[in-house]
C-alpha cells in the first residue's frame, strides 16, 4: 500500500483526542469544519454538532442513490422514530402502502434495478413543495437556527471554488492522473431518470484531448479540460438551482468526482484561504470514520495527497482528521434530562478510568477499524452488572423525560440492521430548540463518546447476538 509521507496515513480518525480541546482548536480556524451528511431526514446528531462545535457548517451530499442511504432516506418523509409518514418511488410517485411503517421495513423494498437513480432526480409533490426541496428547506432553516450557518451542497461548494477546482482538474491531468479525480458518470436515460454510473476509464486518445468511457464501452464525452471542465460546472450550477428552486433539471450528462476527492476539495479550499493550515478537519456522520480505514481508500487518500503535495495545492506533512461526531447525539433538547445525561456520562467516565488500559486499545482499535460492532463486543464485558444496570435505568429516565431518545445507532452495511433506530426525533421537531451538553462530556476523548452511544445501543437495541 502507498503510504502518504514515508508510512504515516493522510486521513485518520482522531478517536484518541479530547472532545474538549478538539472543540477548542476548531474555534480558532480561519474556516469552518464541514460537517458531512446526505439530504434528506437528518437526525438529532447532525444538528448537535452544529451546536458543539459552533464554527461548522453543514454540506449535504447532492449525488446519493435512491434507496441505498438507509441514514437519511430522501424519498421518504419520517416522523419522530423513524415511522414513515410519505413514501415516493423513483418516479416521484405516492406509496401510501408504506406510511406508518419503521423505515427498517421501507427502505429494503426498493427494488435492486433502481438503485443506481440518483435522488435529486426525483420530482415528487408533498407539502406544496418539491420533496427534495421540502428536506433542504427543513435543513437550512435548522442551519440558521443553530449557529447562523448557510447549507451547502457538493454541487454549489465545488462551483463557488471554480477557479481553484478548475486548477487542480488542469493538474492532474498534466500528469496523467485524472481517473482519480473523476469515476462516475451521470446522463439521463430514455425514461428521463437520472442516474449514476461507474466509468470503465479515461483515455487521453492524443495530447490534451480526453475521452470519458462507460462502463459498457460507450464513449461519454471527449474533448479538451476546457470543454469538459465547462460541461461539468454548467450541471454544477444546474444542481444548485434544482435544489433551490425544486425545478427540474434538463437532461444531465456530467462526470462526478470520487468520493476521496470530494473530501479532499475542502482541504484545497481551506488550503487557500489560509496558507498556514497544516492539519484539515472533517467532521463526518455515523460510518465516515469507519470506512475511511478500508485499505483501498486509505491508499487513495495518501495517493492524492502526495500529488496535491507535489503540485502544491497542500502543504508538505498535511494531515486531514475525521471526528466521530455521531455522539453528538449525546445532547439534552431544551434541558430536558440533562442532569440524568450528565449522570450517564459520568458513569461512563469513571468506567473508562477504572479500565484506563482496556479503554485506550479500544479507542486505537476504532481508529483502525471498519467494523466498530466487533470493538463494542470486546469492551462491553468491562461493564459489571451493577453499573449496566444503573446506565440503562438512567436512559430510561431520560428518554421518559422529553422528546429526544437515546441512542441512535447505525451499521453501515447490507442487509440493513433490522433493530437498530437511526432516525430518533424528526428535524422538523428541533425547529426552535436548544441543544444541551453535559459539562463532563467535554473531557471524554472521542472514542470514549463513540463507545458509550455504541454501548447504549448494543444494550438496548441489538437483538441480532
Amino acid at each position: 500500500m502507498c503510504m502518504h509521507n514515508g508510512g504515516e496515513r493522510f486521513a485518520k480518525s482522531c478517536m484518541q483526542m479530547q472532545i474538549g480541546e478538539t472543540l477548542h482548536g476548531l474555534q480558532a480556524l480561519a474556516s469552518p469544519v464541514i460537517r458531512s451528511c446526505h439530504i434528506g431526514n437528518n437526525t438529532i446528531n447532525n444538528w448537535a454538532w452544529l451546536a458543539l462545535a459552533t464554527n461548522t457548517h453543514m454540506v449535504q451530499f447532492d449525488h446519493t442513490l435512491y434507496g441505498m442511504d438507509e441514514v437519511s432516506a430522501p424519498w421518504l418523509v419520517l416522523g419522530n422514530g423513524g415511522g414513515v409518514e410519505a413514501a415516493y418511488d423513483h418516479r416521484g410517485r405516492a406509496q401510501p402502502q408504506y406510511t406508518g411503517l419503521h423505515a427498517n421495513r421501507v427502505i429494503p423494498a426498493v427494488e435492486r434495478c433502481y438503485l443506481s437513480h440518483l435522488n435529486y432526480g426525483i420530482f415528487a409533490h408533498h407539502a406544496d413543495s418539491d420533496l427534495i426541496r421540502f428536506h433542504c428547506k427543513h435543513s437550512a432553516e435548522l442551519c440558521r437556527q443553530i449557529n447562523g450557518s448557510a447549507l451547502g451542497f457538493d454541487s454549489s461548494e465545488l462551483l463557488n471554488a471554480r477557479e481553484l477546482i478548475s486548477e487542480v482538474v488542469s493538474a492532474y491531468a498534466a500528469v496523467g492522473k485524472l481517473a482519480n479525480i473523476f469515476d462516475r458518470w451521470i446522463r439521463t436515460t430514455r425514461k428521463g431518470h437520472t442516474v449514476m454510473e461507474p466509468l470503465r476509464g479515461i483515455e487521453e486518445v492524443r495530447p490534451g484531448i480526453f475521452r470519458f468511457i462507460g462502463m459498457n464501452g460507450e464513449v461519454l464525452f471527449e474533448g479538451d479540460i476546457e470543454q469538459i471542465l465547462a460541461q461539468f460546472f454548467r450541471s454544477m450550477s444546474a444542481i444548485s438551482h434544482r435544489l433551490h428552486s425544486g425545478e427540474k433539471l434538463e437532461h444531465p450528462g456530467y462526470p462526478w468526482v470520487r468520493l476521496c476527492f470530494g473530501y479532499l476539495a475542502h482541504a484545497l479550499m481551506e488550503y487557500r484561504h489560509n496558507p498556514e493550515q497544516r492539519v484539515f478537519w472533517h467532521a463526518g456522520g455515523s460510518a465516515s470514520s469507519y470506512y475511511i480505514n478500508m485499505q483501498v481508500l486509505s491508499a487513495e487518500f495518501n495517493d492524492n495527497a502526495e500529488i496535491l503535495e507535489r503540485v502544491g495545492y497542500l502543504p508538505q506533512q498535511a494531515r486531514m482528521w475525521f471526528i466521530p461526531s455521531y455522539s453528538s447525539q449525546l445532547c439534552a433538547v431544551d434541558g430536558d434530562g440533562l442532569e440524568i445525561l450528565a449522570g450517564i456520562v459520568d458513569l461512563w467516565s469513571r468506567v473508562c478510568l477504572r479500565h484506563h488500559k482496556e479503554i485506550d486499545k479500544a479507542c486505537l482499535w476504532l481508529a483502525e477499524t471498519t467494523n466498530p460492532r466487533e470493538v463494542v463486543e470486546f469492551i462491553a464485558p468491562i461493564l459489571t452488572d451493577s453499573n449496566r444496570r444503573a446506565l440503562l435505568a438512567m436512559l430510561a429516565q431520560f428518554n421518559a423525560i422529553g422528546s429526544h431518545k437515546l441512542p441512535i445507532a447505525h451499521i453501515a452495511a447490507r442487509p440493513i440492521h433490522p433493530t437498530y433506530n437511526k432516525y430518533g426525533i424528526s428535524q422538523r421537531d428541533l425547529y426552535g430548540r436548544r441543544f444541551d451538553f453535559p459539562d463532563s462530556l467535554y473531557s471524554l476523548r472521542w472514542g470514549e463518546a463513540e463507545l458509550l452511544t455504541k454501548m447504549l445501543a448494543f444494550y438496548v437495541l441489538d437483538q441480532q447476538g
